[in-house]
């Protein structure tokens, strides 16, 4: 009998360790800082971005405009589509650059920032 309480204790264990791993891993995909809206927000911009810094396969810091009236942004893709840095998105007609969230970061000489969350729709 305690050989039998024992093993089953054991899958027990193990099954609760195995599920804390899971959902670990899982909170690693998501983006630190991302903060997404239930619903699209306004349109930021149909002209050209251009990617400087890669975040993840398909989220990237970009800007556009021009100085002193750039703005910089999380540009996200949900279609596959992978970005790269010094990478050039034309915002296709009929298309835009909509808010759809915040994204907090720190820069590399240590401020924090937030910029805008957009996807083009």
């Amino acid at each position: 009998m305690k050989f039998f309480l024992g093993f089953v204790t054991g899958i027990i264990v193990t099954i609760i360790t195995l599920y804390i791993f899971y959902r670990s891993s899982s909170n690693e995909e998501e983006l630190q800082g991302l903060t997404l809206f239930k619903k699209s927000g306004e349109c930021i911009t149909k002209r050209k971005l251009k990617v400087f810094q890669t975040v993840r396969e398909n989220a990237a810091l970009a800007e556009f405009g021009t100085y002193p009236n750039e703005m910089t942004v999380l540009l996200i893709n949900y279609d596959g589509v992978s970005y790269y840095d010094d990478q050039s998105i034309v915002v296709p007609k009929n298309k835009c650059a909509r808010r759809i969230g915040t994204y907090s970061y720190s820069t590399r000489v240590g401020f924090q920032k937030t910029v805008p969350v957009v996807e083009i729709q």
